[in-house]
């Protein structure tokens, strides 16, 4: 469900760094433990590029007075815990197949073909955290501290976004990859919406959630229903259509 998937690992390893003295599953060769300072934390999926300086400009972009984190009651009021940067498809990834060609847009890092606005940090202030970008170690160990259940949520992210308030950093592009078949882009879509749906319980606590939050995770169950809503149309005017037929038909005989 979520523990073994990115969020079990991302939980232990924020302990490992948090606590000196913790003993958990989480192992690492590559660091000494006692000599650890760790502010900020970059996470990406394993298809996910940093292109040019992006680590920097995150780390840059968190650090900046204006966007440092703000807590009441162990939730983020103003600032960003976390700041999402924006995706692209990386080039080699979008020309892999016919499929990945047509539906992944033109890929590489061109700025201005490729600059669009966000709905919800243009008007609120506010982005959507989609697993990549750059968070506040401390911020998120206190924010996140009993919010999720173990194996309870798949899609932990959106929520996590909710909780420190993910900013969107437009100007700062990671390259990802896409599925090269349309088979692969089911099973992607499948996890998202089930995920999706796993959380619908949140939108009825109020008091940890603000409205726009709430408002997230309910148009993310909108756009999920856009395709069966379009099946259903499309039979429903075929229909209507076959019936108009008829009636004309027997108007005419009549």
């Amino acid at each position: 469900m979520g523990w073994e998937r990115k969020r079990g690992l991302l939980t232990e390893l924020n302990h490992f760094l948090q606590d000196k003295k913790s003993k958990n599953t989480f192992l690492v060769n590559t660091l000494e433990k006692e000599n650890l300072d760790i502010k900020y934390i970059i996470t990406l999926d394993s298809d996910t590029e940093l292109t040019l300086n992006s680590g920097i400009e995150l780390i840059e972009a968190m650090a900046h007075i204006l966007n440092r984190p703000e807590l009441d009651e162990n939730r983020v009021i103003s600032g960003y815990g976390i700041i999402q940067p924006r995706v692209g498809i990386n080039l080699e990834e979008s020309k892999k197949s016919i499929f990945a060609e047509i539906f992944a847009g033109s890929g590489g890092v061109d700025s201005y073909t490729n600059a669009i606005s966000d709905t919800y940090q243009d008007n609120f202030g506010e982005g959507i955290y989609t697993g990549k970008g750059i968070y506040d170690l401390s911020v998120f160990c206190k924010v996140m501290k009993g919010k999720i259940p173990d194996n309870t949520v798949l899609s932990h992210d959106l929520l996590e976004g909710c909780y420190l308030r993910c900013g969107l950093a437009s100007d700062i592009m990671l390259l990802d990859g896409y599925p090269t078949s349309y088979l692969a882009y089911l099973k992607r879509l499948s996890r998202w919406t089930r995920g999706d749906y796993q959380i619908i319980g949140y939108m009825a606590q109020k008091h940890k959630l603000n409205k726009l939050s709430r408002f997230k995770i309910l148009d993310n169950i909108r756009r999920s229903l856009i395709g069966i809503t379009a099946i259903l149309n499309v039979i429903l005017l075929l229909l209507l259509k076959t019936f108009c037929k008829t009636h004309i038909a027997m108007r005419t005989y009549n």
